[in-house]
C-alpha cells in the first residue's frame, strides 16, 4: 500500500482490517479514525475591506450535528454536539490588528438513532492574537484575571513579567481553554440559580469594561433614549478614564443577572433530561454576556462547591507566546487528567475535518509544538 494512492477507501479500510492484530510497526496501513456526520449550521457575518488598509470582519455560526465515529480500534460511538463558534479580526495600516476567536460545544453521547442519551462534556476555546501587546494591555490582562478567575487557579498563573519587558510584545497568541467533565451535570451538586446569581454579579464589578451588548437592549431614536443602552454607555466612558463603571453595568445588564443564572442553572440539574441541557446550552450563545464572561462563571459556580469539584471535573490552561518571549503556560490542575478532554477534542476535530474538510497540523501536535509519534497518535486516537 505505501506509495499508492487510493481513489477507492473501502479498500484502506480493508487492508487496515486484515493486519490489525500486527504490530504497529509492520501494519500496511493504521487507520486512526473514521465517521459520518451530519450537520444543519447557520451563519452570519459583516466585514469591510478598504484596500487591505482598514480591515474589519464578523462572524458567527451554530451548529447542531449527529456523528458517528469508529475509534482506532473499530469501536463505533455515536454523538451529538451543539457547538458555536464566533470571530472578531480588525486591522489598519498592517501596525495595528487582533483576532479575537471564541468556540464553545456540548457534546452528549447518543444511540443509533442520534438521541443523546448522556451528557460527555462542555468546552470552550477563546483565542486573541494581536500584532502588538502593549506593558498595559497585560497588566490590565493580569488585573482581571486575578480579579475574576478562582484563587486555586489565579494563584497559579504564569504571565510576562512587564518589569522585564523593554518593548511590546508583538505577534502575541493567548488560548485560554476550560473542558469540564460530564460528572458536573450528573452529580447531586447544590449549584443553583442564586449562587450562580451571586458569582455573575461578581464578575460583573470585578470585570474591568465589558465589551457584550446588554441583552434586552432596544435600539431607539435619539427622543426616545433606552435606559439599558444609556447604562452601558455609561459604564464604558468611565471605564475609558480609568473610573469604576460597575454600578452601571449592573444596571445595564440587570436582565441577564435573572436570565442567565435560570438558564444555567438547568445544566446542573440532574432532574433535567440531556434533551433539555442541550436546548438550555444553545440558548446561552444567544447572550452576548454569557459568551465574555460565561467559562469564568463556569469555574467560580465549580469552585464554589464541595468535594474538590473543579480539581476533579475541570482542567483549564491559559497559554500566551510571542516574538522574544518563552512561553507562558498556566495549568489547572497540576497534573490533569486530560483523557476526558482528549476524547472531546479528537471527537470534535473529526468533526470539523468532516464539516469543513480543513486539515489543521495541530491535530497530530503535542503540547509542545511538537509532532506526535505513531504511538502517541495511535493511543490519542482510542
Amino acid at each position: 500500500a505505501k506509495d499508492t494512492l487510493y481513489a477507492d477507501l473501502g479498500k484502506i479500510d480493508d487492508i487496515s482490517f486484515a493486519d490489525s492484530n500486527l504490530e504497529l510497526k509492520d501494519r500496511r496501513v493504521i487507520r486512526l479514525g473514521k465517521g459520518e456526520n451530519d450537520t444543519n449550521s447557520f451563519s452570519r457575518g459583516l466585514g469591510i475591506n478598504i484596500f487591505e488598509l482598514v480591515k474589519a470582519k464578523i462572524t458567527s455560526t451554530r451548529s447542531d450535528s449527529d456523528v458517528s465515529q469508529y475509534n482506532v480500534e473499530n469501536n463505533q460511538k455515536y454523538y451529538k454536539i451543539k457547538s458555536m463558534s464566533h470571530q472578531n479580526e480588525y486591522g489598519i495600516f498592517k501596525y495595528w490588528g487582533q483576532e479575537d476567536t471564541y468556540n464553545t460545544a456540548f457534546l452528549a453521547e447518543a444511540d443509533e438513532k442520534y438521541n443523546p442519551t448522556a451528557a460527555k462534556g462542555l468546552q470552550s476555546i477563546r483565542v486573541k492574537q494581536q500584532i502588538q501587546f502593549t506593558k498595559s494591555e497585560i497588566n490590565s490582562l493580569k488585573s482581571q484575571l486575578t480579579k475574576t478567575l478562582p484563587e486555586a487557579i489565579s494563584s497559579r498563573l504564569v504571565l510576562p513579567d512587564v518589569e522585564k519587558l523593554s518593548k511590546n510584545i508583538s505577534n502575541t497568541r493567548i488560548e485560554q481553554s476550560l473542558f469540564i467533565d460530564a460528572q458536573i451535570f450528573d452529580e447531586d451538586n447544590v449549584i443553583n440559580t442564586d449562587n450562580i446569581r451571586i458569582e455573575l454579579a461578581n464578575i460583573i464589578k470585578t470585570w474591568g469594561k465589558i465589551n457584550s451588548n446588554p441583552y434586552n437592549a432596544q435600539s431607539t431614536s435619539n427622543d426616545m433614549k433606552d435606559p439599558i443602552i444609556e447604562a452601558k454607555k455609561a459604564g464604558d466612558n468611565k471605564y475609558y478614564w480609568e473610573k469604576d463603571g460597575s454600578a452601571d453595568y449592573m444596571e445595564a445588564f440587570a436582565g441577564e443577572l435573572y436570565i442567565i443564572p435560570n438558564l444555567l442553572s438547568k445544566l446542573f440539574d440532574n432532574k433535567v433530561s440531556i434533551n433539555e441541557k442541550l436546548k438550555t446550552y444553545d440558548s446561552l450563545q444567544y447572550i452576548d454576556l454569557f459568551n465574555e464572561v460565561g467559562s469564568t462563571l463556569l469555574l467560580r459556580v465549580i469552585a464554589q462547591q464541595p468535594k474538590n469539584l473543579l480539581e476533579k471535573a475541570v482542567t483549564y490552561r491559559l497559554v500566551i507566546t510571542g516574538k522574544g518571549i518563552e512561553p507562558k503556560i498556566t495549568e489547572f490542575p497540576e497534573n490533569p487528567d486530560l483523557s476526558s478532554s482528549r476524547l472531546f477534542q479528537r471527537i470534535l476535530n473529526e468533526n470539523s475535518f468532516l464539516t469543513d474538510r480543513s486539515f489543521n497540523l495541530k491535530y497530530f501536535l503535542n503540547d509542545k509544538g511538537e509532532a506526535l509519534s505513531l504511538l502517541e497518535a495511535y493511543d490519542q486516537s482510542k
